[in-house]
C-alpha cells in the first residue's frame, strides 16, 4: 500500500513540475528583463487574435524571449519560450516562425517549408508569412546569395553586402540577430552614421542592460572616434563581467591601442591586464605600451618632436593658428616627418586652400613610413584635389567663364562621380548659361546621391520660384519632398511662406473684404515670423482693421520674448507710430549701448527731442519766458548733434522764434561728416529764415561734390524752392517784376516745385493785370492737370473767378468733378466758390459730394453705402464744423426754393455758422 502511495505521489509530482515548466519556468534574467522590439526593425510579432489582455502582454514578451535567446545563441531557452507561446496563443505567427527556424537549425528543411506553407494557407499576403518565406529561401534556393554577401562583407565591399541584404530580406530583418548583422553593414557605407546610432540607441533604450547591444554601441562610437568617453566606459564597464567580458575587453584593447598613451589611457591597459592576467595579447599589449612609453619619454626631449606633438594636439582642437606655429617649428628639425607635413596639410585644407593641401598631403605620402596611414595619405590627396577643383570651377562660374569651369567639374567628377556638390556646380553652372530645366535635373541628380542635401533641395525652389513663382515653388515642396526633406530647409521654407502671406496681405483690401484680411494675418501669425520688421507689419495690419489691443499685445509679447536689438527698435517705431512716444523710448532704451546702430542711436534723439519739444509746443506752456529757456536748454543739450539742432530750429520757427532760430542756425557748420539729408535740411532751414545770402555760400561749397542721379535730383529740388523762396520774398515786398523773372527761373527747373511756381506765375500775373500771359499760364497748368492736387485746382480756379477769367474757371471746376476722392474740405471749398457765383445747381452738387466723403472719411465702411440726399442731410454731424456748415448752406438753398432770400457775409472760414439774415 505504501509503495502505491509512493507511485501515485511520484506520478502527481512529475505532472505537477511539467506544468510548471510549461506556464511559469523563467529564462535567463538578461531575456526576462527586455522590453518592445525596436522601432524600425520588422520582427515577428503577435497577431490580434482572441485572447486576454494579460496572456497578450505575456505573449509579446515571450516573442521579445526568444529573439533575445537567439542572439545569446541559448537554444533551451528559446524552445522553453516556444511552447510557453503555443500554449497561449497557437496562432501567434512568431510560433509558426520559430518552428520552422529550429527545425532549419536541425537541418529539417522539409519540416521548415511544411509550416510555411501551412502559414500561406492561413495568413498569406502577410508580413511575418513574406519574412519567413525570405530566412527559408536565405538557407536554401538563395544560399548562395547569402554566403555571398558575407564575403563581401570579410572582403568589406559593404556596399554589394548590403545590396543583397535589401534583396533577400525585402520587408525587413525577420530575427534581432540578422537586423544587428544589416546595421553593423550600414555603419561601414558612408552617409549613415546617424541613422545607424539611432538604431543602436533606439535598441539600447528598448533593451536595457543588454550587453551584447551595449557592445554593439559601444563598438559604432568607438570606431567613429577611439576616444568615446561612453565607448570606453562601456567597455570598461563590461570587460569586468562574465560571459561577452572576453569580447568587450579585446574590443577595448583595440580602442585603446589607437589613442596615445595618455596618463588615463596606461591606467585602462592596468585595468585590463589585472582582470585578465593569463591572456597574452593583452599582457603583451601592456607590456609593449609601458616600453613605447619610455621610448615616448625619450624622443620628448627633443624640441622639434615636442612641437610635433603639441602641434597634433593643438589641431586635434582646431587650434589652426596655434598648431600652425608648432608644426612650422617641427618642420625646420623634421622636414620628412609624415604627421607633420600631414597636420599642415590639414591646416589649409580646414582654410579651404585646397591647393597647398595637396601638395603637403603628396608630401606626407611621398616620406610616410606607416603601411597604415597610406591610404590615409592617398584618400586626404583626392579629397583635396576634388574641392581644389570644386572650388576653382565655383569661382570661374562667378567670372562667367564657364568652358574652363566646365572643364574643372570634369576633373571633379572623375576624382568623386558620387558626390552630390558636383552636381549642385553643374546645376549653378547650366542655371548661368540659361538652362534651368537642366539646372533642375542636375538638382535632382544631386539629390539621388544626398536626399538630405540643403543646397539642393533650396536650389530646387529657388529655380522653381524664378521660373513660374512662390506658390509654385511651396507646391513643389508639398508634393516632391519628404517630411524630412523639408526638415531640411525648415527656416528658408517658413521664410517663403511668409513672403508669400505677406504679398497676399498686401493684394487683400482691408476694407473691402475683412474677413479675407484677419484670415491672411491669421495664418501670418501661425507661421511664427522671425523677423521683427515683419512682426511689425502684421501688427500695424491688424491696427488697419481697428484690431489695435490685439496689435500691442502681440508686440509687446513678441519685444518680451525677444530681446534681439532688431527686435526693440521695430517695437519701438510701432509705438511711435502708434503715438505712445515715452513707451518707444523706453523701448530703444532698452537696447544696450553697445549695440546700437547709427538708425537706433538717431531715432532715439528723435524720439527724445519729440517728447520734449511736444512739451514746450503744448497749450499749458504759455510762459514765454520760460518756453525760451527750455528751448536754450536743448539747444545746449544738443549742440553737438546737428540733426537735433536743425530740427529745433524748425520748431522754433513754428513757435514763432524766430531770432532763437537763426541764433542755433548760426553755431551749425556743415561739413563733409554731414549726412546728406542733413546738408539738405540746412539747406531748408536757409531759406524759411530767409537768409539766402548764406545759402548761395552754402550750395556753392556743397554743389562741389559728387552726387547720385538721386541725390542730384534732390539738390534740383532744393534749388527750385530757393527761386520760389526769393520771388516770393520780393512779391510780398511789392516788386512784381523781380518776383515774377524768379517764378519764371523756377518753372524752367523740372521738380515737385514747378506746379508751385506755375501757380505763383498765374497770380502774380493775375496782380498785373496781364490777362493774356494769365491765360497762358491757365492753359498750361490745365495741360498739367492730372498732377494737380485738388487744393491746387481750387487755388487756380479761386484765382481765375477774382480775374473774372470765368470760362477758364469752369474749366478747371470740371476737372474736379471728375476727379475721385476729393477730400471733404476741397468739396466744401468748391460749394464755396460756386455759391459765390450763384451757381446754385453746382454748390448743391458739391455740398452733397462734401456730406457723402465727410462721412466716408469719419468710417471708411461706409464707402459703399448708398444714400439719397435726404438721408445724408439727416445724418451729417451736426458738431462737426465741416458738415454743419456744408448743412447750413444747403438749408439756405432750399430756402430760397421755398421763396426766401439771404443776404450777409461769412466772417469766419472755420466758424461752422454762416452770419446771415433772413427776409420773405
Amino acid at each position: 500500500m505504501n509503495l502505491k502511495r509512493w507511485v501515485y505521489f511520484s506520478v502527481l509530482v512529475l505532472f505537477c513540475g511539467l506544468l510548471y515548466q510549461r506556464f511559469y519556468s523563467g529564462t535567463a534574467d538578461q531575456a526576462e528583463s527586455l522590453t518592445d522590439v525596436q522601432a524600425g526593425f520588422e520582427s515577428v510579432t503577435a497577431e490580434a487574435v482572441d485572447i486576454g489582455d494579460a496572456d497578450k502582454a505575456l505573449a509579446a514578451e515571450l516573442v521579445r524571449q526568444m529573439h533575445v535567446a537567439d542572439l545569446l545563441e541559448r537554444r533551451e531557452l528559446l524552445e522553453s519560450a516556444l511552447d510557453r507561446l503555443f500554449a497561449i496563443d497557437p496562432q501567434n505567427p512568431a510560433v509558426a516562425f520559430f518552428q520552422a527556424y529550429i527545425a532549419i537549425a536541425d537541418d529539417d528543411l522539409s519540416a521548415a517549408k511544411a509550416v510555411l506553407k501551412n502559414r500561406e494557407l492561413h495568413a498569406a499576403n502577410t508580413v511575418e508569412t513574406r519574412q519567413l518565406a525570405s530566412y527559408i529561401a536565405s538557407v536554401s534556393s538563395q544560399k548562395d546569395s547569402m554566403q555571398q554577401a558575407r564575403l563581401f562583407q570579410r572582403a568589406e565591399r559593404y556596399d554589394d553586402a548590403l545590396v543583397i541584404y535589401n534583396q533577400l530580406f525585402a520587408d525587413g530583418m525577420p530575427t534581432l540577430k540578422l537586423e544587428l548583422e544589416r546595421l553593423d553593414l550600414l555603419a561601414h557605407v558612408k552617409g549613415n552614421d546617424a541613422y545607424v546610432l539611432g538604431e543602436l540607441l533606439s535598441l539600447n533604450n528598448q533593451y536595457p542592460n543588454f550587453a551584447i547591444l551595449e557592445l554593439a554601441l559601444a563598438d559604432f562610437r568607438s570606431r567613429r572616434k577611439p576616444s568615446d568617453p561612453l565607448a570606453l566606459a562601456t567597455y570598461q564597464r563590461l570587460a569586468q563581467g562574465d560571459g561577452i567580458g572576453k569580447r568587450a575587453a579585446d574590443a577595448w584593447l583595440r580602442a585603446l591601442g589607437r589613442l596615445p598613451a595618455t596618463d588615463s589611457v596606461m591606467k585602462d591597459y592596468a585595468l585590463l591586464a589585472v582582470r585578465y592576467p593569463d591572456d597574452l595579447n593583452i599582457q603583451n599589449a601592456y607590456s609593449n605600451v609601458l616600453n613605447q612609453q619610455q621610448e615616448e619619454l625619450e624622443r620628448l626631449k627633443n624640441p622639434y618632436y615636442r612641437a610635433k606633438k603639441h602641434g597634433l594636439v593643438l589641431l586635434d582642437a582646431n587650434r589652426l593658428v596655434e598648431a600652425e606655429k608648432q608644426l612650422r617649428y617641427a618642420l625646420q628639425g623634421r622636414a620628412e616627418d609624415a604627421e607633420v607635413l600631414g597636420g599642415l596639410g590639414i591646416i589649409y585644407l580646414r582654410r579651404g586652400d585646397h591647393e597647398h593641401a595637396v601638395q603637403y598631403f603628396k608630401k606626407a605620402a611621398q616620406y610616410n613610413e606607416d603601411p597604415d596611414q597610406v591610404n590615409k595619405w592617398l584618400s586626404l590627396i583626392k579629397a583635396s584635389q576634388y574641392w581644389s577643383s570644386l572650388r576653382k570651377a565655383e569661382a570661374l562660374i562667378k567670372k562667367g567663364q564657364y568652358e574652363q569651369a566646365d572643364e574643372q567639374l570634369k576633373i571633379a567628377l572623375e576624382l568623386n562621380p558620387t558626390a552630390a556638390e558636383t552636381y549642385i556646380a553643374l546645376a549653378e553652372l547650366t542655371l548661368a548659361r540659361g538652362k534651368p530645366l537642366r539646372a533642375d535635373a542636375y538638382y535632382s541628380e544631386a539629390l539621388r546621391r544626398d536626399p538630405g542635401n540643403r543646397s539642393a533641395l533650396w536650389g530646387r525652389v529657388e529655380l522653381r520660384q524664378a521660373l513660374v513663382n512662390r506658390r509654385a515653388a511651396l507646391k513643389l515642396v508639398d508634393t516632391e519632398y519628404t517630411q524630412f526633406q523639408r526638415q531640411r530647409i525648415a527656416s528658408q521654407l517658413q521664410s517663403l511662406k511668409i513672403e508669400e502671406e505677406m504679398e497676399a496681405l498686401n493684394r487683400t483690401n482691408p476694407y473691402g473684404n475683412v474677413e479675407a484680411y484677419l484670415g491672411v494675418i491669421e495664418r501670418l501669425i501661425s507661421l511664427k515670423p522671425e523677423s521683427p520688421w515683419q512682426r511689425s507689419d502684421i501688427a500695424n495690419a491688424l491696427v488697419a482693421v481697428n484690431e489695435e489691443v490685439r496689435a500691442d499685445a502681440l508686440m509687446r509679447d513678441w519685444a518680451a520674448n525677444d530681446k534681439r536689438s532688431e527686435m526693440l527698435f521695430s517695437y519701438g517705431l510701432y509705438l511711435s507710430g502708434r503715438g505712445d512716444v515715452s513707451g518707444a523710448i523706453t523701448a530703444l532704451e532698452s537696447i544696450p549701448e553697445p549695440q546700437r546702430s547709427a538708425a537706433m542711436q538717431s531715432n532715439l534723439m528723435r524720439l527724445q527731442l519729440d517728447k520734449t519739444l511736444a512739451e514746450v509746443q503744448a497749450p499749458t506752456t504759455q510762459d514765454s519766458l520760460e518756453r525760451g529757456r527750455i528751448l536754450d536748454q536743448m539747444a545746449q543739450q544738443y549742440r553737438k548733434q546737428p540733426t537735433a539742432l536743425l530740427r529745433l530750429a524748425n520748431i522754433c520757427l513754428d513757435l514763432n522764434e524766430h531770432k532763437r532760430a537763426e541764433k542755433i542756425a548760426a553755431t551749425l557748420s556743415p561739413d563733409d561728416k554731414w549726412a546728406f539729408a542733413a546738408q539738405l535740411d540746412y539747406g531748408y532751414l536757409l531759406l524759411a529764415l530767409e537768409q539766402f545770402d548764406q545759402f548761395i555760400q552754402w550750395q556753392q561749397r556743397f554743389s562741389l561734390k559728387n552726387f547720385s542721379p538721386a541725390e542730384q535730383a534732390k539738390i534740383n529740388e532744393l534749388s527750385l524752392e530757393y527761386d520760389l523762396a526769393r520771388a516770393q520774398y520780393y512779391a510780398e515786398r511789392g516788386d512784381m517784376v523781380i518776383a515774377y523773372s524768379m517764378y519764371q527761373r523756377a518753372v524752367e527747373n523740372a521738380g515737385t516745385g514747378q506746379i508751385r511756381a506755375r501757380i505763383s506765375l498765374l497770380k502774380i500775373t493775375a496782380q498785373m493785370g496781364n490777362q493774356t500771359e494769365m491765360i497762358a499760364q491757365s492753359d498750361d497748368l490745365l495741360t498739367a492737370s492730372a498732377n494737380l492736387t485738388a487744393s491746387e485746382i481750387l487755388e487756380i480756379a479761386s484765382v481765375l473767378q477774382d480775374a473774372q477769367a470765368l470760362t477758364e474757371r469752369k474749366r478747371y471746376m470740371d476737372v474736379l468733378k471728375g476727379r475721385k476722392n476729393v477730400g471733404a474740405q476741397q468739396l466744401r471749398e468748391a460749394m464755396l466758390l460756386e455759391k459765390q457765383l450763384r451757381n446754385w445747381d453746382e454748390t448743391e452738387q458739391f455740398a452733397y459730394a462734401a456730406l457723402r466723403q465727410a462721412r466716408i472719411e469719419e468710417r471708411p465702411s461706409a464707402a459703399g453705402e448708398q444714400l439719397n440726399q435726404r438721408q445724408l442731410y439727416d445724418s451729417a454731424d451736426e458738431k462737426y464744423w465741416l458738415t454743419s456748415s456744408v448743412k447750413s448752406t444747403l438749408t439756405e438753398l432750399r430756402d430760397r426754393r421755398d421763396g426766401y432770400i439771404k443776404f450777409g457775409l461769412d466772417h469766419s472760414f472755420r466758424s461752422g455758422k454762416d452770419t446771415t439774415s433772413q427776409i420773405p
